[in-house]
């Protein structure tokens, strides 16, 4: 399991604000979530995004 959450950390992104469909967004900080992988369930924080503080919010 320490596979998928080594990869899923190194793949996300450092915090710097991002362009999703031509809006900025900032982030929200970083949000604990479960994931599955081809390695079983892995636990991590990984950053998520918003726009101007309203809206979906994204984890890319």
């Amino acid at each position: 399991m320490l596979r998928g959450r080594k990869t899923l950390k190194y793949l996300d992104t450092d915090g710097s604000a991002i362009e999703i469909e031509g809006e900025k967004m900032g982030t929200k900080g970083e949000l604990t979530k479960t994931y599955e992988t081809p390695y079983g369930e892995v636990v991590v924080d990984r950053h998520v995004y918003q726009r101007a503080g309203r809206g979906k919010t994204y984890c890319p």
